[in-house]
């Protein structure tokens, strides 16, 4: 016998080493609770998955065990388990950055879902890219059909070459921010005036001063992104 949701092993009257069960229980509760998983896109199970690992598991997902597209695989002890979502649940997915909602069909991109499907989300779009030249444009990290919050960066190893850098897009190369410093650590929320986009868009970083010769920088999107149920 196990738990509705969970599948969580109940102790049976009088078993002998009841710890046994219990501590079971207790390990896949652990690994679940969070509600986290790796991906809700990955259709072939990692060939070295970690103990705790979750994966939501799309259509035509392969080598999870006995676990089911739409359900969650958790990897506990060696082995698949598998549990069966119920509508409301919400995991963030590390991959996308962002949260799926189980509507009751389909495991939907968002941190709500409407009666009829329609769904609304948060999302966190992040890259690290290396610095050159006069400015590095990261294609397409402006999500499409969003409002935009903001763009955030950090540096992440000194920057080099450059007095300073700027963040932005084509037509405002400081839209999020400009004059920015160039040490390791420095950082800077370029928060902005919401803006919606309609298809992917660039954001560029910008030298000032001198071109760049070395340095890391991670951006971050802060974007709000609304959906339909199909």
């Amino acid at each position: 016998m196990a738990t509705s949701r969970l599948g969580l092993p109940f102790v049976a009257e009088g078993q002998a080493q009841p710890h046994v069960t219990h501590n079971e229980a207790m390990d896949m509760l652990d690994a679940a609770f969070p509600q986290i998983a790796s991906s809700a896109t990955e259709t072939a199970a990692p060939v070295n998955p970690a103990e705790g690992a979750a994966y939501i598991l799309p259509p035509g997902a392969w080598g999870f065990g006995a676990v089911e597209p739409g359900q969650i695989a958790l990897r506990h002890g060696g082995i698949w388990h598998a549990i069966t979502p119920v509508p409301g649940w919400r995991w963030f997915v590390l991959d996308e950055g962002a949260a799926r909602v189980f509507d009751g069909t389909a495991w939907r991109p968002g941190d709500v879902v409407g009666a009829q499907g329609g769904r609304l989300g948060l999302g966190a779009f992040d890259a690290v890219v290396d610095l050159s030249g006069a400015s590095v444009s990261v294609a397409d990290l402006l999500p499409a059909r969003a409002i935009i919050l903001g763009v955030s960066s950090w540096v992440v190893e000194a920057v080099t070459g450059a007095a300073s850098y700027s963040v932005g897009m084509a037509g405002d190369l400081s839209k999020f921010g400009g004059s920015l410093g160039l040490a390791a650590g420095s950082s800077n929320v370029g928060v902005v005036g919401p803006f919606a986009t309609y298809s992917p868009d660039a954001v560029v970083v910008t030298a000032s001063g001198g071109a760049f010769s070395g340095g890391r920088l991670g951006l971050s999107v802060a974007a709000i992104v609304p959906g339909v149920p199909v």
